[in-house]
């Protein structure tokens, strides 16, 4: 199992069935979160995902089979933001937030064909899938998506979002996700 800290959060991760069965039998975890998956299916993985404030047992554990997987490129990711109490947990072609404060789900929603990482931004969180760029509030809750196609990366500066698909820029707000219009 692999442990990291983020303030007073402590977040544990396996990808071992095994181990997350201990964790279980504990019974140590106020929300228990399982996605369904087929571990047969090509591709499948399992994850088991624990969040906690106090150190010991998951008061969050989120665990199960998910598709795309590593193996085509979509790894799992947490981000967690302190002051708001708020786990954000992308995996396969799914996006989760949940408070801690009372622990419950605040929204799932999709990542097109599957989700890459989350980012930072001031108050947004920005989510990077294979086809979209969304952000969202620090406390849980989607402000808007883009849809985006391979290749594709961004940049942001002064709260402006520079969009580079396929070679064509586009530059949208970060707060927003309007289109921005250079005067020239």
């Amino acid at each position: 199992m692999f442990y990291s800290t983020v303030d007073k959060y402590t977040v544990s991760i396996t990808t071992d069935p095994d181990e997350i069965t201990r964790e279980l039998a504990r019974g140590n975890f106020v929300a228990h979160k399982h996605i369904d998956g087929d571990q047969n299916r090509d591709g499948q993985a399992y994850i088991a995902i624990g969040v906690t404030d106090c150190g010991h047992g998951a008061d969050l554990l989120f665990e199960g089979w998910y598709f795309p997987g590593p193996l085509h490129g979509c790894h799992p990711g947490v981000l967690i933001i302190p002051e708001t109490a708020t786990v954000f947990i992308g995996i396969g072609e799914d996006a989760y937030t949940y408070s801690m404060a009372p622990i419950e789900l605040i929204a799932k929603e999709s990542a097109e064909a599957g989700f890459w990482y989350w980012s930072r931004y001031g108050n947004t969180v920005l989510m990077c899938a294979e086809l979209e760029l969304s952000a969202w509030s620090l406390d849980g809750k989607r402000k808007w998506t883009h849809f985006v196609e391979p290749p594709w990366h961004y940049s942001i500066e002064n709260d402006v979002v520079s969009l580079d698909i396929m070679g064509g820029v586009v530059l949208l707000s970060l707060e927003t996700g309007g289109n921005i219009k250079i005067d020239e």
